[in-house]
């Protein structure tokens, strides 16, 4: 399964050595799962790494080594309906490489964490681990 971290996602698990965002991270391998990122996620976790605590910036090192990098996509070959201009390259990419966008927006994303966007699921760590283990997939 291919996973789409937003920078929302990476920047809680590089702050937090507990939850759902680090859970994803630590179990990846384990699961099979393809942790993914871009180019612009990066640079945005690089703007904001130095809002959280410093062990913040010496535990990203190793999440991002366990993430494949993805190239960025700025458009969509479908009718898109979506406001936030700086949140669409993150949506586009997620849909043009991955299964899952998991991210910890609500404010922008949260529009499709029920129905989707095109195949594209979209959930928060914490409900998509859920739906893993009530699926016995994950626990």
């Amino acid at each position: 399964m291919k996973l789409f971290i937003d920078a929302s996602v990476a920047l809680a698990a590089a702050g937090q050595k507990t939850g759902a965002s680090r859970t994803i991270f630590d179990a990846a391998f384990r699961m099979g799962w393809e942790l993914q990122v871009s180019n612009y996620v990066l640079r945005e976790i690089s703007a904001n790494l130095f809002h959280l605590p410093p062990t913040a910036a010496q535990d990203w090192p190793l999440l991002k080594s366990q993430a494949v990098i993805v190239r960025d996509l700025t458009s969509y070959d479908y009718p898109v309906v979506f406001d936030p201009a700086k949140d669409r390259p993150v949506l586009f990419t997620a849909a043009g490489w991955a299964d899952i966008l998991l991210t910890l927006d609500r404010r922008h994303f949260g529009q499709f964490f029920s129905t989707g966007f095109y195949s594209l699921q979209v959930s928060t760590p914490g409900d998509f681990l859920a739906a893993e283990r009530k699926a016995c997939r994950f626990s």
